[in-house]
């Protein structure tokens, strides 16, 4: 059984909750880890997070691979969600792009 609900993990910094108060918050915090950690940068853990092999490609490719890297290593770290949609806005005054991305709990 899935939960229906989408909920929206976006790249805004968050302070982390050393005791989420319910299992949707402790999720959706695990999924913004995993899309803000570099990959290489957990020691012991190296292939944790998203890499950047993709910057210096054409826009478009770039953002397929980035979008497929996301619904891929979300899903593989943190099982309990799937990746419904994959989004991205940008900053104007930095002049990057984010990912937002919607997920959905999986039921039990």
């Amino acid at each position: 059984m899935i939960d229906n609900r989408e909920y929206l993990v976006t790249l805004n910094p968050k302070e982390i909750d050393f005791l989420p108060g319910n299992v949707i918050v402790e999720v959706l915090q695990n999924v913004y880890t995993i899309l803000a950690t570099a990959k290489y940068s957990v020691p012991l853990f190296r292939e944790f997070g998203t890499s950047a092999s993709y910057l210096d490609e054409p826009h478009a490719v770039a953002r397929m691979r980035h979008t497929k890297e996301i619904i891929e290593i979300v899903e593989q770290y943190e099982p309990r969600v799937i990746v419904t949609e994959v989004k991205y806005y940008s900053d104007e005054k930095d002049g990057k792009i984010y990912p937002a991305v919607k997920v959905q709990l999986r039921g039990e």
